[in-house]
C-alpha cells in the first residue's frame, strides 16, 4: 500500500487513500490465443459510425450452463475493458458500440436460455467480411471451422434515442477534453464532480454527493426503458458513476480507499477498484464490474432492478463507522 495521500475536493467529501497495490481480477490485457470453446479474443468489426462486437463459439463448452459461464466471462471482459479507458484514449472514447454479435460454430440445444440474459437471439448468420477474420482467428488457434456460422445471434447496444441522450454523449466530449493524462482513483471525486457539473448546467438539476445525488445521476445515465439490450453509457460518465458511490459510501462515515487504474499507451485501464472500511471490517469493492452489471448489462422482460442508492444502503448501512 502505498503511503501517498490524495483527498476527495471538500465538496466531495474526503477520505483516505490509493490501492496501489490492488489490481482487479479483471484486466484489459489480451488474452493468449488458445483454443477455448469461446474465443478469447473478442473481435472489432466496423459497423456504420461504431463498431460491432463479435465473439466467436467454436464448439459446445458442455451444456448451458457452461456456455453462459464461458460467454459471459468473454463480454464482461471486453465491455470492462471499454467502459474503463483512461481520457488519454481521446477520439477512441467517442467511437461507441452498436451491436453484440455471437457466431456459433457448434450447437447447444438450450442456446437461446444460456445467451438471454445478454440480449442475444438468433438472427440470420451474414457475417460478410468479419467471416474472413473468424477464419484466420479460427486458423491461429488450431480450428477448423466451415466457412459460415450454425448460427449467429445478436443484441442492440442502446443508442441515443432522445434529445437528453444526444446531449449527454456531447458533454461526454468535454470529460474526454478535460480528462487529460487523469487516471481514475488519482483524484478521489474529480471524476464524479466534474462530471456532475456538466450534468448540473446542462438539465438544470443539482447532483449531490449522497444517495439522492447518486439516484438521480443514475436516473440521467442509465437506461430503464428497454429490455433485451445493452444499456451502453458513455465511458467516462461510467466511471464517473464508480466515483459517485465511492464518495456516497464515504459520505456515510466508512473510510474508502481508491485504486489508482494505470493506464497503457492505448488508454486501457485497469477497471475501477474501492476498498471499504468500517471499524474493523474491509472489503475489496470491484465497482466497475459490479455497476457494468447493474447499470449496462440488458434488463430482462419482468425484471425490477432497484436503484444503486438501495444497493449501496443494504450494503454498507449496517457497517461500523
Amino acid at each position: 500500500m502505498s503511503d501517498r495521500k490524495r483527498t476527495i475536493p471538500t465538496e466531495l467529501m474526503s477520505a483516505e487513500r490509493p490501492l496501489d497495490a490492488l489490481l482487479p481480477e479483471l484486466t484489459t490485457q489480451q488474452p493468449a490465443l488458445d483454443a477455448h470453446p469461446v474465443h478469447p479474443r473478442v473481435l472489432h468489426v466496423p459497423d456504420g459510425e461504431g463498431y460491432a462486437w463479435v465473439v466467436a463459439l467454436w464448439r459446445n463448452p458442455g451444456g448451458a450452463a457452461e456456455l453462459h459461464k464461458s460467454v459471459r466471462a468473454v463480454i464482461e471482459a471486453t465491455m470492462l475493458a471499454e467502459l474503463c479507458r483512461a481520457p488519454r484514449a481521446g477520439e477512441e472514447l467517442t467511437k461507441r458500440p452498436t451491436e453484440l454479435r455471437l457466431a456459433a460454430f457448434d450447437n447447444e440445444p438450450h442456446m437461446a436460455d444460456a445467451l438471454r440474459a445478454f440480449g442475444l437471439t438468433p438472427a440470420p448468420a451474414d457475417l460478410d467480411v468479419a467471416m474472413r477474420t473468424l477464419q484466420q482467428e479460427a486458423d491461429a488457434v488450431g480450428m477448423k471451422i466451415a466457412s459460415a456460422p450454425l448460427s449467429l445471434w445478436r443484441a442492440k447496444v442502446r443508442a441515443p434515442a432522445n434529445e437528453r441522450d444526444r446531449r449527454i454523449e456531447e458533454l461526454h466530449g468535454q470529460l474526454i477534453e478535460a480528462g487529460g493524462a487523469e487516471v481514475w482513483g488519482e483524484t478521489p471525486g474529480l471524476p464524479s464532480r466534474r462530471a456532475a457539473a456538466l450534468l448540473n448546467k446542462a438539465f438544470d438539476v443539482k447532483i449531490t454527493p449522497d444517495d439522492a445525488g447518486l439516484d438521480l445521476a443514475e436516473l440521467l445515465l442509465v437506461s430503464r426503458d428497454q429490455t433485451g439490450v445493452v444499456r451502453w453509457i458513455p465511458p467516462l460518465f461510467f466511471q464517473a458513476l464508480c466515483d459517485l458511490v465511492g464518495v456516497v459510501v464515504a459520505a456515510m462515515g466508512l473510510s474508502v480507499d481508491w485504486a489508482e487504474c494505470q493506464a497503457d499507451d492505448n488508454g486501457f485501464a485497469e477497471a475501477p477498484l474501492l476498498r471499504v472500511r468500517g471499524g474493523e471490517r474491509a472489503e475489496h469493492l470491484p465497482i466497475a464490474l459490479h455497476l457494468m452489471r447493474w447499470c449496462v448489462m440488458p434488463i430482462q422482460e419482468g425484471e425490477d432492478i432497484p436503484p444503486l442508492s438501495a444497493w449501496v444502503a443494504d450494503e454498507f448501512g449496517a457497517w461500523p463507522t
